[in-house]
């Protein structure tokens, strides 16, 4: 259930930032600062996103 959820939220992350970079691709002038905004959100997201697939070992490891 948990997994499933994660999964589902990763692709809808994965297609909102594909229409990002399809954004980014059609108006090449705003780029750079759509780029400034854009780096430290998927920065943040790359952090909890590893956060979660670690917790969620560490939780399969004490279960085993």
């Amino acid at each position: 259930m948990r997994i499933m959820s994660i999964s589902v939220i990763m692709e809808n992350l994965l297609q909102i930032s594909i229409e990002k970079t399809h954004v980014l691709n059609t108006k090449p002038i705003n780029t750079l600062g759509l780029d400034l905004v854009m780096m430290p959100m998927v920065m943040v997201m790359v952090v909890v996103m590893a956060l979660m697939i670690v917790s969620m070992v560490m939780t399969f490891m004490i279960l085993s």
